[in-house]
């Protein structure tokens, strides 16, 4: 099995190899855990809310991304009572809640209700579920402060301290550097300066961190800016990839600081 996994890996050297994971008592054990834990594999569970309560995709937090399956639709699941943690004919050994299983695995990714007309369904019937599991799974980031200087000099490094919460059940692990922007008075950058010595992979689930993000405009012309910051998925992107969950972001994902003003060097 460890055989045909390096297989993979060696056919596909840029790509991120899925692992489905059984059971913590599988045969496979040995092998899963290598796999996520040392080549970075992330951990797939299909038997989500029926045979599993999520536990086998935890050996990948902090390492790799974990991918939720439910075990059936979303009717099926309800018809046998595992949907509410039950099993309708008693097996103790099967029906786990879905909002218990993702605190249990840490999930990046969770399926709805294998798509189609039964996704429609889940949607239609658990609302407030969907919306608290999509803010919920992954990485959550709430900026929840920012202090600056609103007026500088050009050639004086702009400073912002920001706090924030990583409200999700795991770390980002996809790429991200945090950056700092001018805008414009239509939201259009300026000028863009990436920080990559701030680490975003550092920000944990449930904790609150404070950053110091500083970047110089040194080519800007004097004037009022709207001093942004977003997370781009390298330090040469001009645009975020990732977006803060705050309502005063622009159309391309940069959230709003507040405005600066910068004043002639000389």
């Amino acid at each position: 099995f460890r055989y045909h996994i390096q297989l993979h890996l060696d056919a596909f050297p840029h790509t991120r190899l899925c692992i489905s994971c059984e059971n913590k008592s599988g045969p496979h054990v040995a092998v899963y855990d290598w796999a996520v834990k040392e080549m970075h594999c992330a951990a797939r569970r299909d038997g989500i809310c029926g045979n599993s309560d999520g536990s086998e995709t935890l050996r990948a937090f902090g390492v790799a991304p974990a991918v939720f399956e439910l075990f059936a639709a979303y009717p099926y699941l309800k018809e046998v009572g595992w949907w509410y943690g039950r099993d309708n004919s008693g097996n103790k050994n099967m029906g786990y809640k879905l909002e218990d299983c993702v605190e249990r695995g840490k999930p990046s990714y969770i399926d709805l209700s294998r798509g189609g007309k039964t996704g429609e369904q889940l949607l239609d019937e658990e609302p407030e579920l969907v919306r608290r599991l999509a803010n919920r799974m992954g990485y959550h980031f709430v900026l929840e402060t920012a202090r600056f200087m609103p007026d500088l000099r050009i050639g004086t490094p702009i400073e912002v301290r920001i706090t924030v919460a990583n409200r999700g059940v795991a770390p980002i692990y996809i790429p991200c550097v945090p950056a700092l922007a001018l805008l414009d008075a239509d939201g259009r950058p300026v000028a863009v300066h990436p920080v990559p010595e701030v680490d975003p992979h550092r920000w944990m689930p449930d904790e609150t961190t404070e950053a110091v993000l500083q970047g110089r405009f040194d080519d800007v012309p004097p004037g009022r800016y709207r001093l942004a910051v977003g997370l781009l998925a390298d330090a040469e992107a001009e645009k975020p990839a990732v977006r803060f969950a705050v309502e005063e972001t622009t159309d391309e994902g940069w959230c709003l600081l507040g405005t600066v003003t910068l004043a002639s060097g000389k």
